[in-house]
């Protein structure tokens, strides 16, 4: 069964803004695992001018990166979504 939205970030409204970053290649366990862990570290201080960011993210098929950010309490700046890049 394929996940959907609301399985997966019910804590966020369907209108949530959302990216979607696909890695060149599957990740292996240890790899995801390390990356479940940067990325809750990342979520916990993701932040637009300052700001905390009301936003949930997971790594789907050990390959594909969500990231989801409720805009209707703060939005994403420029800034903040060049931050999910690095």
């Amino acid at each position: 069964m394929q996940p959907n939205f609301n399985s997966l970030f019910s804590n966020l409204p369907d209108e949530s803004r959302v990216w979607l970053y696909l890695a060149d290649r599957p990740l292996d366990k240890s790899e995801e695992e390390w990356f479940n862990a940067e990325l809750g570290l990342f979520l916990n201080s993701w932040s637009a001018h300052n700001k905390k960011l009301q936003c949930d993210g997971v790594v789907l098929f050990a390959q594909y990166v969500v990231l989801v950010v409720n805009e209707g309490v703060e939005k994403a700046s420029g800034c903040s979504i060049d931050s999910s890049t690095h």
